[in-house]
Formats: structure tokens, sequence, C-alpha cells
């Protein structure tokens, strides 16, 4: 994911649908608390598989995939792909405590980027 992820884009669409589409992380993430929510994954493997989705979108170099279009609209676009994250991360639950705060530290940080 990170590596598709990291390729520059030329535009805002482009951006979107590596955030939104089959393989980004929005995507992914809802499928797995979708398979958490049919009883096919265990809460802490969905929280633990949110929380790793947030730090993989963290660890891409977002000015280099950004360089070719509108700076601010592409960090909003990836600033609301966070946000949809951390409201899947909810959507799993709070049980157990240590795992749901891990998937939030996770998310926290991915964000920390963006008000750099």
């Amino acid at each position: 994911m990170q590596g598709r992820l990291e390729r520059q884009v030329i535009t805002l669409e482009a951006l979107n649908a590596r955030l939104t589409g089959p393989l980004g992380p929005k995507f992914v993430a809802t499928k797995v608390a979708d398979a958490y929510e049919a009883q096919e994954q265990s809460r802490p493997e969905a929280l633990f598989t949110v929380a790793e989705i947030a730090l993989t979108v963290g660890r891409v170099n977002w000015q280099h995939v950004v360089e070719h279009i509108d700076k601010n609209r592409g960090i909003a676009l990836i600033a609301r792909t966070l946000e949809q994250l951390a409201g899947v991360r909810s959507r799993i639950g709070d049980e157990p405590a240590d795992m749901a705060a891990y998937a939030d530290r996770a998310i926290k940080e991915a964000s920390q980027w963006l008000t750099a």
C-alpha cells in the first residue's frame, strides 16, 4: 500500500482514487471493520490492522506525492482519509483498551505531519 501511495500524482482525482479506491487505506480499513462486524476477524486484530494502515499512511512522503497538484487541497484529501480511518476505528469499538489506544495513537501520529 505504501509504495502505491508514494507515487506522485498529477491530479486531485488520482490522489483521491489512491486514498479511497479498492487498494486504498479507506477501502481496506472499511473491509477490516466489515470483517469484524461479520465475526470473521477479532476486535483486537481489526484494531491492530487499522492502526497499521494509519501508520502506513503516515510513512508516506506526502510532500513528494502532492508536488504537482494544489498542495492544500491534496493535504485536505489526506486529512479527510485519516479522519475516515478514525471513524472506522471508532466503529470497531474500544476494547481491548490497549489496542484501541494503539490505534488512536497511530492515527494521531499519522496526522501530525499535516500540521507540521
